[in-house]
């Protein structure tokens, strides 16, 4: 098996939850343009409990996994989260085309 880079785990792990929080805020926008919610009244997404504390943990889990079986910790989640940016790409892209078209009209 191929051992992976060292320093690709984090920067996969921050990439991911940076663009769950892209993916958070195009969904509430979502939400919000088919509830007709005001422009006044509407909220924010708050990404900053989630965004360090989720990656680094789940990067300390993959190092305590890789201490008994190496790399399969770096391996595994690695793939979940490479099968998370997938769907945070296809609900980022679902969101984005439904405000865009209804900005338009």
């Amino acid at each position: 098996m191929i051992t992976p880079p060292h320093w690709w785990l984090p920067l996969l792990l921050f990439a991911v939850w940076s663009l769950w929080a892209f993916a958070a805020i195009a969904e509430l926008r979502a939400k919000e343009l088919r509830e007709g919610v005001a422009k006044e009244l509407r909220g924010g997404v708050s990404v900053v409990p989630v965004l360090p504390l989720f990656p680094l943990g789940f990067w300390g889990a993959a190092a305590l996994v890789d201490v008994w079986a190496a790399p399969w910790g770096t391996v595994v989640i690695g793939a979940l989260h490479l099968l998370f940016a997938l769907a945070m790409v296809f609900t980022l892209v679902r969101d984005l085309r439904y405000c865009l078209g209804r900005e338009r009209t």
